[in-house]
């Protein structure tokens, strides 16, 4: 049974529209502009209707309509105003502030029936509409990012590295990221959410050696100046290639596969590439990026060196800290060590 939030100081008032939509809905009553604010977000998620009352003590019906627009688990929820007056500045400004309709008092009950049914159908309608459009939307982005994923493995067994370097990278953010929010750091910057996201655009950080030629990806020795600054472009062919493909249905994953791409191989002290930006001017996610990027380079083989023990990676990453690191990331780094060695041991190559 769908459910209406009565929204009435006037107890008569709640009980006549109860009666007039009790053998259809389920009713939820509020007395005033605080309960309905309550009663609304408590079951924001099988909320169907709102009716409310504009003359209310406290919060009249406009303040609690403001507030439940402004709200992202309310700001759906139709809501149809109650009044007694008839002038079209009231209309006027109730529907300015996101209502979709009025009731008059008195009640028509006839008249209640079909705009509380019409506008019920209608957000039923709406909701399997975005149902299905998030269902779409879903396999769309999960269509793309197999497609990248796939480019990104061609990246790899290119340029003689492991399959398993894009996975271990994966895991080194998760690892660092879920220290991070464990401990509060960069509190406004991460939740949940980003933190998922930035794991997940991490698999893309090499996109653009798609673009660097064999000699140079593969070659055995030290690169020459010239060399060195071929493969420092990937950065930029790697953001350009995110920027080419438009809009996206997951545009914040985009968002940060950018981030990382362009500037995972910028230095806390600004003297890295592309762009020698430096501390917290480089993004949070390359950041993070970098700290797992580097340390999977130096435990794993290379064809220009050996893998290093963890233990000398580690001492390596440590020495980073305030030139090629964020310092509150190799913090983090010292928390997730031992994290980081089992990842290497358990995906070797």
């Amino acid at each position: 049974m769908e459910k209406v939030l009565i929204v009435d100081d006037i107890a008569i008032n709640r009980k006549m529209l109860e009666t007039i939509l009790m053998d259809e809905y389920e009713c939820i009553m509020a007395e005033n502009g605080k309960q309905a604010i309550d009663s609304a977000l408590k079951h924001a998620g099988s909320l169907s209707l709102i009716l409310l009352d504009i003359m209310m003590p406290e919060y009249n019906g406009y303040e609690v309509l403001r507030i439940l627009k402004r709200n992202r688990l309310t700001k759906d929820i139709p809501v149809v105003l109650i009044t007694s007056l008839d002038s079209e500045h009231d209309e006027s400004r109730g529907l300015t502030e996101g209502a979709i309709d009025y009731i008059t008092k008195p009640f028509n009950a006839q008249i209640v029936k079909i705009r509380v049914h019409n506008h019920v159908e209608l957000k039923r309608h709406q909701d399997m509409l975005q149902e299905l459009i998030d269902i779409r939307t879903k396999k769309i982005i999960e269509m793309r990012e197999s497609l990248l994923d796939a480019v990104t493995s061609i990246i790899e067994y290119r340029s003689l590295e492991s399959g398993k370097h894009v996975k271990r990278i994966k895991l080194y953010c998760e690892a660092q990221l879920a220290y991070l929010l464990e401990n509060g750091l960069f509190s406004h910057q991460l939740d949940v959410k980003n933190a998922s996201l930035i794991a997940r655009a991490s698999t893309m950080h090499d996109i653009g050696k798609v673009s660097i030629p064999d000699c140079i990806l593969m070659k055995p020795g030290k690169l020459t100046p010239e060399e060195f600054d071929v493969m420092k472009g990937h950065t930029i062919t790697g953001s350009s290639f995110i920027d080419s493909l438009g809009n996206s249905a997951d545009e914040e994953y985009m968002y940060y596969a950018r981030q990382i791409c362009r500037h995972h191989h910028e230095r806390w002290d600004g003297t890295g590439y592309p762009d020698g930006l430096g501390g917290e001017k480089i993004p949070l996610s390359a950041r993070i990026v970098a700290v797992a990027d580097v340390y999977d380079a130096l435990v794993s083989k290379r064809v220009y060196k050996p893998a290093f023990s963890h233990e000398t990676a580690a001492d390596i990453i440590r020495a980073g800290k305030g030139s090629q690191f964020d310092p509150l990331l190799i913090e983090a780094f010292n928390g997730v060590s031992e994290t980081f060695q089992s990842i290497a041991l358990l995906h070797n190559d």
